[in-house]
């Protein structure tokens, strides 16, 4: 009944599992994990090579650079990476992970978590996209604005700074703003 509900809590986070020896080379993915990587459940071939060949090629070398810092400095392992699948998409995934030390300080086995971050990807694209369409139409039409952060501090846009003589490099609180203003 528990693995039940830890695979229910799995799929609905978009989640797999993983585990990758690293004396054998062998990896084992939960069939969430090969969803999540476009394959058929039973169908990933347990091996790194075959991991790596569907990591995008952009993103291997930082990847294992990151695995080789965090067994060296007994880290546990977290890296945002983009994964292409068999129909050629691209996808993005965050892998979690710890490692298991032997004896001797080497490390044997790969323990781990990897999520889609997809969507959250296309969102940060999409927002980043609508605040740049907001500059230019705040810059069109002459005007400025801002917002209030939480611990008080005053973030103005690009045009505010046009429209006020305040130095950018400062940042305002509101006791600032509203003697400016």
């Amino acid at each position: 009944e528990s693995e039940q509900r830890l695979r229910l809590a799995l799929d609905a986070a978009r989640m797999g599992t993983f585990d990758w020896d690293l004396t054998t080379g062998h990896v084992t993915w939960s069939p969430g994990h090969e969803r999540l990587w476009g394959l058929e459940p039973g169908t990933f071939a347990g091996t790194y090579e075959a991991f790596a060949e569907r990591v995008h090629h952009d993103d291997l070398g930082p990847l294992n650079a990151e695995v080789e810092r965090c067994v060296a400095t007994h880290e546990p392992f977290e890296r945002e990476f983009r994964v292409v699948w068999p129909d050629g998409s691209v996808h993005w995934a965050l892998g979690r992970g710890e490692f298991l030390f032997d004896g001797t300080d080497s490390a044997i086995r790969m323990r781990g978590v990897v999520q889609d971050t997809t969507a959250r990807k296309a969102a940060e694209v999409l927002l980043r996209e609508n605040e740049h369409r907001f500059e230019e139409a705040q810059r069109d039409a002459g005007i400025g604005s801002w917002r209030y952060l939480a611990d008080g501090t005053v973030i103005w846009s690009s045009q505010m700074y046009e429209l006020l003589p305040v130095p950018r490099d400062v940042p305002l609180t509101h006791d600032q703003v509203v003697r400016v203003i």
